[in-house]
């Protein structure tokens, strides 16, 4: 499982397979409510195969390159730049460790891929006030006998939590217990463009705290084989084994 996931971020050329960064079917909804109080989606995607682990273009998208471009009128968009950026506006002791953490292992940082751009732009699709306010979507990354399985969950809101977490979670046991490997989870941080002068931590590719907390817990409850962050242009990857490196919420 550690060299499947160490190759999902070798580098690739962009221009590798172009036009080959597509779902090859559409998605089975499990919950849905575009507006109201209480606006979810959570649904997963049946693949053939797992090809779009390591494929390395993107999808053929007007919104995700349109957001690319708007956040980088606004901000170096540079991972170790941002990750500095933050730091220096005083995060918490948890956070700056995990800041450094990430610092020290650059080459855990990759260009953007196709399955982190392809799920990061089903967000942009659902949400207009993403560059606003910073709604956050997870997705897991299950595969056996070479299929692959991606559950993609938000609740249009800056972190998950509450509706359709619970259902998300006791699907993956089911499927654990059917024989799937639980090979990572991947969470979008956000650029917050309408606010830039606060302290609000803009695209930074280090886990928080809280990340940590999720990433102990479900490497225990699943066997999770490891974590990426995405911020439209850049993923970092933390091994399962690397976990312990990084600092949780006290």
């Amino acid at each position: 499982m550690i060299r499947l996931l160490a190759a999902l971020v070798l580098p690739v050329s962009a221009h590798a397979d172009a036009g080959r960064c597509a779902f090859e079917s559409k998605p089975t909804i499990i919950q849905r409510a575009d507006s109201g109080p209480n606006p979810i989606l959570l649904q997963y995607w049946d693949l053939k195969s797992d090809r779009l682990l390591s494929e390395r273009s993107l999808p053929e998208s007007k919104r995700l390159a349109e957001y690319r471009a708007a956040v980088s009128r606004k901000l170096d968009t540079d991972p170790l730049a941002l990750l500095k950026r933050y730091s220096a506006l005083g995060p918490s002791p948890e956070d700056q460790h995990n800041i450094e953490q990430v610092m020290s292992r650059p080459e855990s940082i990759q260009e953007l891929g196709c399955l982190e751009a392809l799920l990061l732009d089903v967000q942009l699709g659902r949400s207009p006030r993403f560059s606003r306010d910073g709604p956050e979507f997870i997705a897991y990354y299950l595969r056996q006998k070479g299929k692959l399985r991606v559950y993609f969950l938000t609740n249009d809101a800056a972190g998950i939590r509450g509706a359709g977490l619970s259902e998300l979670l006791g699907r993956i046991d089911a499927d654990k217990a059917q024989g799937w490997a639980v090979l990572a989870n991947l969470h979008n941080h956000c650029f917050f463009l309408d606010d830039l002068a606060s302290k609000k931590p803009q695209g930074v590719l280090a886990p928080s705290a809280n990340d940590v907390r999720v990433f102990s817990a479900h490497r225990e409850r699943f066997g999770l084989g490891g974590a990426f962050i995405t911020n439209g242009f850049h993923t970092v990857h933390v091994p399962g084994q690397d976990i312990k490196l990084y600092k949780a919420a006290p």
